[in-house]
């Protein structure tokens, strides 16, 4: 259905989800941030998160003012 294996699947929504606690809350740490939607090292979070998003989540702050709304759904 959206021809990605399982482990790719959760690792996407785990890091949609990062992205839209971050939007809500963008001085949250990341390290709190990494283990609350189940990473265990932090360091490998923002390494997903900037492969996913093209940015690390510690510069999420200056980049959510100049990208246009991304993300609406785990799927889209």
């Amino acid at each position: 259905m959206t021809g990605l294996n399982t482990s790719a699947f959760i690792m996407r929504v785990r890091l949609k989800m990062g992205y839209n606690i971050l939007k809500e809350n963008p001085l949250l740490r990341v390290s709190d941030l990494a283990y609350s939607i189940g990473f265990n090292d932090p360091k490998y979070f923002s390494i997903c998160f900037k492969k996913e998003f093209g940015f690390p989540p510690n510069r999420f702050p200056e980049k959510i003012n100049a990208t246009p709304e991304v993300f609406p759904d785990i799927f889209g």
